[in-house]
């Protein structure tokens, strides 16, 4: 009698355990083993563009396309190599050992060529396992050194210096991924759909310079220069009925 009653009291809180788990912290435990089971590749956010008083870019992001690959998804990865190898302008043998790298992701450079939007498309098309072309974005200066010493200038992926830097926080964005659910060897999990999260682009920044202004400013202070030969000069232009900087540059 005492062994049954010790059988039916341990089974009961068996039963009682075995409902708080699925019941109650069900939910929160599957999240946790997804996230364990969750890999992501990340797309980097476009930054935000830098204006003039008009609307004139002085500053803004373009469209960079970079290839990466999943060595674990790369089913046929000599056949994935000789499929690719021509189109990135690399050998065979160097990009199989790429795609045998015992990493989580690797970001595959194309060998002597541009990554061009129109090669990203031909890459997508072949829908290659394990193949994934990610949106980045690269900063471009339309105006090359005009303004560069209020714009600044970015490093990988923050300001560095001037506004770029000062406003660092608005301009950058948020990154989107794409997840997908792998097992312990990191092989897609069947049946298992990708989760898309786009990125979301930085604050765009206008400034009071004006463009036009501002190329007369960089010009006459570079005459300057040439002719008078001092150690630096410095030049601004204001508004004089709201104190707005329409232009400013210093040299060297």
């Amino acid at each position: 009698f005492l062994v049954l009653v010790g059988v039916m009291i341990a089974f009961g809180a068996l039963v009682v355990r075995l409902g708080y788990v699925q019941l109650w912290i069900g939910g929160k435990l599957s999240e946790r083993a997804e996230d364990s089971w969750r890999r992501q590749i990340e797309f980097a956010a476009k930054r935000g563009d830098i204006v003039d008083r008009n609307g004139v870019k002085l500053a803004y992001d373009i469209s960079a396309p970079t290839l990466y690959a999943v060595p674990v998804q790369v089913k046929d990865k000599k056949g994935t190599a000789a499929t690719l190898a021509p189109l990135l302008g690399m050998t065979e043998e160097k990009l199989y050992a790429q795609l045998t790298k015992s990493a989580k992701d690797v970001r595959l450079q194309p060998g002597g060529r541009r990554m061009t939007n129109e090669l990203a498309q031909k890459i997508r098309a072949l829908n290659l396992p394990g193949i994934y072309v990610a949106e980045d974005s690269k900063r471009f200066y339309p105006y090359e050194s005009l303004a560069a010493n209020i714009l600044g200038f970015t490093g990988y992926d923050q300001g560095l210096n001037g506004v770029e830097l000062k406003y660092n926080d608005r301009l950058t964005g948020i990154s989107g991924n794409v997840s997908s659910l792998v097992d312990a060897a990191g092989r897609k999990m069947p049946n298992s759909s990708e989760k898309y999260s786009p990125p979301r682009d930085g604050l765009t920044l206008k400034l009071t310079i004006d463009q036009p202004i501002q190329s007369i400013v960089e010009r006459e202070l570079d005459h300057a220069m040439l002719q008078y030969q001092p150690n630096s000069a410095i030049a601004i232009a204001m508004d004089p009925n709201t104190g707005e900087i329409l232009a400013m540059a210093s040299r060297p």
